[in-house]
């Protein structure tokens, strides 16, 4: 089975790189203040978003959870405007830290399941994928988002 979704972090120079286990997407935050982690999620021309499916995003983190449950805004795709997106806009989390949080490095995961369209072989299919972050507390730094990169469909007729 292929899979669908891979994670690539774009570097400060534009550059694609493909996530290992000790690349991951970074967010800075002081105590008392809130860190933003932002992911874009970049697809082939044949892959839509299916509005009408639950897609989620799950960000699990040492402070909390945050779930959204739904679609971020996106591009209405010209074939079917009011059920697809053909591209989505970046999507960001905020993550409160609290005040008495104490400074290093905190894991941060995200979890992902989308409902998702091959306009190719015209089959809607649910993919799921995770990816990692690592969230520094008293420190400030670039901030790197995690990308999500549709490469092709989830079904490979052959």
């Amino acid at each position: 089975m292929l899979k669908v979704l891979t994670v690539v972090l774009i570097s400060s120079f534009g550059a694609a790189l493909a996530l290992s286990s000790s690349n991951k997407g970074l967010a800075f935050a002081l105590p008392g203040t809130n860190a933003f982690l932002k992911l874009e999620v970049l697809n082939a021309p044949n892959v839509l978003f299916n509005r009408k499916g639950t897609t989620t995003f799950k960000l699990s983190h040492p402070f909390g959870k945050t779930l959204i449950q739904g679609l971020p805004n996106g591009t209405p795709d010209k074939t079917e405007p009011d059920v697809y997106y053909s591209s989505l806009k970046p999507l960001e989390f905020k993550i409160p830290i609290p005040k008495n949080a104490k400074p290093g490095v905190y894991p941060v995961k995200l979890e992902i399941e989308f409902y998702l369209c091959d306009t190719n072989i015209r089959v809607c299919y649910k993919e799921s994928s995770s990816a990692k972050a690592e969230l520094y507390i008293g420190q400030v730094g670039k901030y790197i988002p995690i990308v999500m990169k549709l490469e092709r469909g989830g079904l490979q007729v052959r």
